[in-house]
C-alpha cells in the first residue's frame, strides 16, 4: 500500500504516465529524500550547538542529560 502511494507521487512529481519505467527517477528521487534528510539533521546540529539562524534557535530547546 505504502509502496503504491509512494509510486503515485513519484510519478505526479516527475510526470511520467502510468506504464513508464520510473526505476532511474525513482534513484534521483531517493537522492533527493537523502539530500534533505542530511539538510534537517544539520539544521538540527547547528541548533543545539547555537550556530541555526535565529528563527530555527527561538523555536528548538535542547537539555543536556548526561553524566557527571
Amino acid at each position: 500500500q505504502l509502496q503504491l502511494i509512494q509510486n503515485t507521487a513519484a510519478r505526479a512529481v516527475t510526470a511520467q504516465y502510468k506504464h513508464d519505467h520510473m526505476q532511474d527517477d525513482l534513484r534521483k528521487l531517493n537522492c533527493i529524500k537523502k539530500r534533505i534528510v542530511f539538510k534537517l539533521k544539520l539544521l538540527a546540529h547547528k541548533s543545539v550547538i547555537g550556530m541555526a539562524p535565529d528563527y530555527l534557535r527561538e523555536i528548538s530547546s535542547y537539555s543536556h542529560h548526561g553524566h557527571s
